[in-house]
């Protein structure tokens, strides 16, 4: 008789939420350049969907995923990603803040979920963005898990060459109206950075079209 050679779940699940806190938290902390008008690497947006897809099918690869799994795991790794970036950990440490006090750290912590997930007061909702990106980088994944459609992960992949050529695009100083960054040699250098490894990605995937079958053991 055959099975699965696999890793446990909640193993998978536990590296799935690692790899997208330190992804977040390791962004965050590249330095914001001074100038306004040079591109911080930390707002590159495609890895935000590779990212989640990517660890999806490797989940994929090793366990009999559900689409509902494989949208829960995205979420997941995806909510992580902003809970890293934006400093999930860091929440309630400030100095203003009474750390004996239940009330100042339950506060904080409201503060930060209220700002990320409904974008009170005045924020933008990232975290919700980044969980529903999640969920959408989930299915493709289980999709192209199951069906094996090249075409879904290169349209995921090809995420890391749109982003540069949007950038160059709207970047342009004779466009102001649409508030992109200039094409600053910086700025051009990170993007053709992003644009190289979509390259590598897409090479990659006409060589493998799909993620190896998980190894069987076998018993007599």
């Amino acid at each position: 008789m055959c099975s699965r050679a696999r890793t446990s779940p909640a193993a998978t699940v536990l590296a799935a939420l690692f790899v997208g806190y330190a992804y977040g938290w390791v962004t965050s902390s590249v330095p914001a350049p001074q100038d306004p008008e040079e591109f911080w690497v930390a707002n590159l947006s495609a890895p935000y969907l590779v990212l989640p897809f990517l660890t999806v099918a490797w989940a994929a690869a090793r366990h009999s995923l559900s689409s509902g799994r494989s949208a829960l795991l995205g979420a997941a790794t995806g909510g992580m990603m902003i809970a890293g970036f934006y400093g999930l950990h860091r929440v309630g440490r400030e100095s203003s803040a009474d750390s004996g006090l239940a009330d100042g750290i339950g506060g904080a912590y409201g503060r930060w979920f209220s700002t990320f997930l409904l974008g009170r007061p005045g924020g933008i909702p990232w975290l919700t963005i980044g969980i529903v990106t999640g969920v959408v980088a989930g299915l493709l994944a289980w999709s192209w898990s199951a069906r094996r459609l090249r075409a879904i992960a290169v349209v995921v992949v090809g995420t890391l060459l749109l982003e540069p050529v949007a950038r160059l695009t709207l970047g342009a100083r004779d466009l102001p109206m649409l508030h992109g960054y200039p094409r600053t040699p910086p700025n051009v250098t990170v993007w053709l950075c992003e644009a190289t490894v979509g390259v590598a990605a897409l090479v990659l995937l006409r060589r493998r079209p799909g993620w190896r079958q998980p190894e069987r053991r076998c018993s007599h």
